[in-house]
C-alpha cells in the first residue's frame, strides 16, 4: 500500500484529452513571457470559452492557478473539488498541484511527495512553477543541493524574464540558508557549471557577509557564464548586506557613570564616541542616548525600559555583574541588549548577548598558546583569592581538555612579596635539597651542592594581577627558571607601559588583544584609534588608550555585525578586543593574539589557535 501510495500518477490511455493550441493560448504564453500573469489567465479563460468541453476544463484550472497567485483563490476553491473527480488524469493533476500550492502550512516532506507524484503529467506552462514548489519544499527540509537543482530547472523552464527574476531570488535565499560548512563540502564533489557557479557565489558571499567592500570586490571578479545569476541580484546582494550591518537608528548605552565603576564606565563611553565619530558614512550613525545605571543612577531593569520607551532599537551595557545578573533575571528582554559582562551560569535569554573582558577568555587562551607551543606539562602557580582560583581552575580544564598535564599547583599568600618558599616547593627545589641534606648526614661529608628543578615539566602559568607578577617572574628566573618557558594573562600587564615593568616581565608569554600591541586591523579601530590620538594631543593629559576603550569600540561595532555573527556561526569579526564570533549560549567570544613582553614593550607573535568546543 505505502508503495503504490507514493508512485506517481501514470497517464491512463483512457484519457482523450490532447495538448489544445489556439491564436489565444500563444498570447496567454507571449503575456506570462512578459510578466504579464493578469494577462494570461484572461487569455486562458478566453481560449477556453472557445475550446472543446475537455481542453476548456484543463485551461480554466491552469487560469485559476494564475489567479491564485494574484491572490484570487475562489476560482480554484470552485474547481478543485469537480477536477479532482475528473476522468482526465490531467485536470486531476492540476487540481492536486492547485491544492498543494494552498496548503502553506504542509510538512515539507509531504509537500515534496505529492509534487514529484506530478512528474510528467502538468502542461508546460505550469511546469516550471511545479518545480520552484519542489525547490522551496526541499530547501525547507534542509535537502540543499535537490533544491538548488529544481531552482535551476525552474529557470530554464521560465520563459518570462520576472518569473525568472523571481525564482532567482528564492534560489538565493536558499544558498544563505545553507551552512557554510555544507557549501564548502558541496564545492569538493562532481557539479554541473550552473551549480557549482551558485556554490562558489553562495560561498563567496558568505565568507565576506561582515565586509561589503570585500563582497564588491568579490563580486565584480567572478566570472559570469552564460544563464548565470542576474545584475540584479549582485545589486540585492549589495544592498541586503549594507543593510543588514546598519544599527538601528536609536540606541541607548546604560553605564555606570557615577559611583565606584564611573571611572570604567567613561572609559567605555569614550570607545563608543571614538567608533560613532570614526565611522564613514555620517548618514548610518544612530543617535547614541548614555544612561547612567551608577550609585546616582537608575537601576539596570529601570534603565532598559525608558531606553525602551524612548525609541531604542537596540541597547549596551551594563557593565558590573551585579547590574547584568539583575537585568537578566529580572527583566523582559524584547530590545536586542549586549551586555558588557558575562554570566557563565545564566540561562540563555533570547535578545541578550553577553560581550566582556572575561579573565577566563584569557586563561583558556593561554593554555592554547602553551600547548600550541608544544608545551605539554605544566605547573601553576597563583594566589588564593577567587579570582587566582577561576583562572587557574579554568587554564587547566582548557590545557588538559587539549591533551596536556599539569603536574601540580602551587599557591602564595596574599601580599607576600617573598616568593621563594611556593617558588622551591613548586620546581621541588626543597626536595632538591632535602636530598642534599639526607646524603651529607649519611656520609658525613660536604658536597659542591647546586639545587636543581624539576626535570618534568616543559613550562609554568602564572595567574596574578601585575603587581604578584613582578614579584614572582624575577623570583622564578632566579630559583633555577631562567630558561623556563612562563605564561600569564593580560592581567599580568600593567596598564600603562612602563620600561620598569618591561623589565621585570620580560619573557612572558601571554594572551593580548590586538588593540593593545597596535595590531587591530579593521578600518573602524584604525579610525578610532587615530581619532583618540588626535583628541589626546589637544588634552593637556593624554587618557589612557586601554582595554575598556577597545570594550567601547568593539560594543558599538557589534550593533551591526550581532545579527549576522549569530546567524553564521563561521563568520570572524576582526575587532579591537579579538577575533570576535557568536557560541550557542549567546557569548561572544574573543580569539586573541600572542604576544612576549620584551624590554622596548609588547611584542606580538601572531593568532593563537582557536577553541573548537563553541565555535559551530
Amino acid at each position: 500500500m505505502l508503495l503504490s501510495a507514493c508512485a506517481p500518477m501514470q497517464p491512463s490511455s483512457d484519457d482523450p484529452e490532447p495538448v489544445y493550441r489556439s491564436p489565444l493560448t500563444r498570447d496567454a504564453d507571449a503575456a506570462l513571457a512578459l510578466g504579464d500573469r493578469t494577462s494570461a489567465l484572461t487569455l486562458l479563460r478566453m481560449a477556453a470559452d472557445n475550446a472543446p468541453a475537455n481542453a476548456a476544463a484543463t485551461l480554466r484550472l491552469q487560469a485559476a492557478f494564475f489567479a491564485y497567485q494574484l491572490n484570487d483563490p475562489e476560482p480554484a476553491r470552485r474547481l478543485l473539488t469537480p477536477a479532482k473527480r475528473s476522468s482526465s488524469q490531467r485536470r486531476r493533476a492540476i487540481a492536486e498541484f492547485i491544492q498543494q500550492m494552498m496548503a502553506d502550512d504542509a510538512p515539507a516532506a509531504r509537500q515534496t511527495a505529492a509534487l514529484s507524484q506530478l512528474q510528467g503529467l502538468l502542461p508546460a506552462r505550469l511546469e516550471p512553477y511545479r518545480q520552484q514548489a519542489l525547490a522551496d519544499a526541499r530547501s525547507a527540509n534542509a535537502e540543499h543541493l535537490a533544491a538548488i537543482d529544481h531552482y535551476l530547472r525552474a529557470d530554464r523552464l521560465h520563459t518570462g524574464a520576472s518569473a525568472r527574476l523571481a525564482n532567482e531570488a528564492s534560489l538565493w535565499q536558499a544558498l544563505m540558508r545553507i551552512p557554510f560548512a555544507d557549501v564548502q563540502a558541496a564545492l569538493q564533489t562532481p557539479n554541473d557549471s550552473r551549480r557549482r557557479h551558485w556554490l562558489t557565489l553562495a560561498m563567496g558571499v558568505q565568507q565576506r557577509l561582515l565586509d561589503p567592500a570585500a563582497t564588491k570586490a568579490f563580486l565584480d571578479t567572478l566570472e559570469r557564464p552564460a544563464m548565470a545569476h542576474s545584475g540584479l541580484l549582485t545589486t540585492r546582494i549589495l544592498a541586503s548586506q549594507r543593510a543588514a550591518l546598519s544599527p538601528a537608528r536609536r540606541v541607548a548605552v546604560l553605564l555606570p557613570l557615577s559611583g565606584d565603576l564611573a571611572r570604567a564606565g567613561q572609559r567605555i563611553q569614550r570607545g563608543i564616541l571614538a567608533a560613532l565619530y570614526a565611522q564613514d558614512h555620517q548618514a548610518a550613525r544612530p543617535k547614541i542616548q548614555f544612561i547612567d545605571v551608577g550609585d546616582d543612577g537608575l537601576s539596570p531593569a529601570a534603565a532598559y525600559q525608558r531606553a525602551i520607551t524612548e525609541g531604542a532599537g537596540q541597547i549596551i551595557g551594563p557593565l558590573a555583574k551585579a547590574s547584568v545578573r539583575e537585568l537578566l533575571n529580572e527583566t523582559n528582554i524584547t530590545t536586542p541588549v549586549i551586555l558588557l559582562n558575562r554570566i557563565n551560569d545564566a540561562p540563555r535569554r533570547a535578545n541578550a548577548y553577553q560581550f566582556g573582558l572575561a579573565p577566563e577568555d584569557d586563561a583558556e587562551a593561554a593554555a592554547r598558546l602553551a600547548y600550541q607551543n608544544g608545551h605539554e606539562r605544566l605547573v601553576t602557580l597563583g594566589g588564593t583569592s577567587e579570582w587566582d582560583r577561576r583562572v587557574i581552575g579554568r587554564f587547566q580544564r582548557q590545557f588538559e581538555s587539549l591533551g596536556g598535564d599539569i603536574l601540580e599547583r602551587g599557591t602564595y599568600p596574599p601580599d607576600q612579596e617573598d616568593m621563594r618558599a611556593p617558588i622551591e616547593a613548586l620546581f621541588n627545589l626543597d626536595a632538591s635539597a632535602a636530598r642534599y641534606e639526607r646524603l651529607r648526614d649519611i656520609t658525613r661529608q660536604r658536597f659542591e651542592f647546586e639545587p636543581r628543578r624539576r626535570g618534568d615539566m616543559d613550562a609554568a602559568f602564572i595567574a596574578a594581577f601585575e603587581g604578584p607578577a613582578r614579584l614572582v617572574v624575577p623570583q622564578m628566573r632566579f630559583h633555577r627558571g631562567i630558561d623556563l618557558p612562563l605564561y600569564a594573562t593580560s592581567a599580568s600587564y600593567p596598564a600603562h607601559q612602563s620600561d620598569a615593568a618591561d623589565g621585570d616581565l620580560q619573557g612572558l608569554m601571554l594572551p593580548v588583544m590586538p588593540w593593545l600591541t597596535d595590531s587591530a586591523t579593521d578600518s573602524l579601530s584604525t579610525s578610532a584609534r587615530a581619532l583618540l590620538v588626535e583628541t589626546d594631543q589637544r588634552a593637556s593629559e593624554p587618557a589612557e588608550l586601554g582595554e575598556l576603550i577597545a570594550l567601547g569600540i568593539d560594543s558599538y561595532r557589534l550593533l551591526g555585525s550581532l545579527p549576522l555573527l549569530e546567524q553564521y556561526r563561521h563568520l570572524r569579526l576582526n575587532a579591537a578586543t579579538g577575533q570576535l564570533y557568536v557560541n550557542d549560549q549567546g557569548q561572544v567570544k574573543r580569539n586573541l593574539d600572542a604576544a612576549r613582553i620584551t624590554a622596548q614593550g609588547l611584542q606580538r607573535l601572531g593568532r593563537i589557535d582557536e577553541a573548537q568546543d563553541d565555535t559551530q
